[in-house]
């Protein structure tokens, strides 16, 4: 497994993502992803990165800056998946105290399948964004993480996994 890199992110201006929600997105995701897509065509890897993202809330729902990220990232992966080598990503994001917004869970782990899950259920994760609803499309779909309170708060963590088969 090679580690492309342990960051600490600075926010920068805001980047739409989707076009129901904005986030800030920390900027050395944006220097640091392209890196590492070229070394996971050959090697597990394994991105960590720290920061906050900051979630414009469009509806009622419930969920957190990091449960939303999430989401958005899953609906990202599954279009990505479509057209390319790298399906078995894995990513989390999640914060470290252990709380996402005003819910019990810290965040949420997606993958490529994500999106699929939830249309076997008949869930479109489009309408969870649009409601800013992301607690309850995982608490359906399943994914969160929920390790109770650490008793700090560092900041929210983001860790990207490709696995690659082996050799």
């Amino acid at each position: 497994c090679v580690c492309v890199g342990v960051c600490i992110c600075v926010c920068r201006p805001s980047l739409s993502l989707h076009p129901f929600c904005s986030l800030f997105i920390p900027s050395s995701d944006w220097v640091i992803f392209p890196i590492a897509l070229p070394i996971a065509d050959h090697y597990s890897t394994l991105l960590v990165a720290g920061g906050e993202t900051v979630v414009q809330v469009s509806g009622h729902g419930r969920g957190g800056r990091c449960q939303h990220m999430a989401l958005v990232i899953a609906t990202l992966l599954a279009k990505r998946a479509l057209s390319s080598s790298h399906e078995h990503v894995t990513v989390l994001c999640a914060g470290s105290d252990g709380q996402d917004g005003p819910t019990s869970a810290a965040g949420a782990v997606v993958d490529a399948t994500t999106v699929a899950k939830a249309a076997v259920m008949g869930l479109d994760p489009e309408t969870f964004l649009r409601e800013c609803d992301s607690n309850t499309f995982f608490s359906r779909v399943g994914g969160l993480v929920q390790p109770g309170l650490t008793g700090t708060n560092v900041m929210d963590l983001f860790v990207l996994f490709i696995r690659r088969p082996p050799l």
